[in-house]
């Protein structure tokens, strides 16, 4: 199902077990590690979180693509990060299962192709840093007395 990312972000807040913000410090076939910078919900104390590919829909992030942007699930202790959700690097913020990013038409010749991508890059920081601050603030209201 292809929804608009403020109802993407929404359900994948409320039904992801772990939020956090995280660089990808090793990849190894199936698994991978995440230290953590800051975290949004979930993982308390927590430094290095490992993670895993557990069914099709999982998916193994890649390093070198700045910081990440996870919402996952725990299996046995370990990251399962779905490719349908909105988890994503900072570097390369496309969103593959949401209205808000249309891939380019067919047809477009290099420089039209090339302004296309462009345009989703900078489309993609401007809602990934606007999404990181959303998680911020909640955050700070919900450790608010």
């Amino acid at each position: 199902m292809i929804r608009k990312l403020k109802e993407t972000r929404k359900f994948e807040s409320e039904f992801s077990d772990v939020v956090f913000l995280g660089e990808v410090i090793s990849v190894d076939n199936s698994t991978y590690k995440f230290k953590i910078l800051e975290v949004f919900k979930g993982l308390e104390n927590t430094k290095v979180l490992e993670g895993e590919l557990f069914t099709s829909c999982s998916f193994t992030p890649q390093i070198g693509k700045g910081p990440w942007l996870v919402y996952a699930n725990l299996v046995n202790g370990k990251l399962d990060i779905s490719q349908c959700g909105v988890s994503r690097s900072y570097s390369e913020p496309y969103l593959i299962m949401t209205k808000s990013y249309t891939p380019p038409s067919p047809g477009l010749n290099e420089n039209e192709y090339q302004e296309h991508i462009s345009k989703l890059i900078n489309k993609g920081q401007k809602d990934w840093r606007k999404e990181v601050n959303i998680l911020r603030n909640k955050k700070t209201k919900l450790g608010s007395p």
